[in-house]
């Protein structure tokens, strides 16, 4: 990731968490903006967590969901796909 895409959306994440949004917004833009020289997962978490980001949890479980379908071992998608379900308030899908 020569980009920092990644790097980027991680530290989105953090000052989202550490209720900063305008400086996790201009992170997440960044991971976004450089997001096509990753792999289809990658850009796949880096959308997922922009969705989410930016109140539009439903849609973030739904691309990952459209991933799980392809690829149901990903353990990392599973456990980031039961996190949201959670905090989504959806807990009867999250079975």
């Amino acid at each position: 990731d020569s980009t920092f895409a990644l790097a980027w959306m991680a530290l989105g994440r953090r000052l989202a968490l550490q209720n900063r949004p305008q400086a996790a917004d201009s992170a997440l833009r960044m991971a976004q903006r450089h997001a096509s020289q990753l792999t289809e997962r990658e850009r796949m978490i880096v959308d997922a967590t922009v969705l989410r980001a930016n109140g539009f949890a439903d849609s973030a479980i739904a691309r990952r969901a459209a991933w799980l379908t392809a690829q149901p071992d990903d353990l990392e998608m599973q456990r980031a796909q039961l996190y949201d379900l959670l905090t989504a308030l959806r807990r009867d899908e999250a079975v």
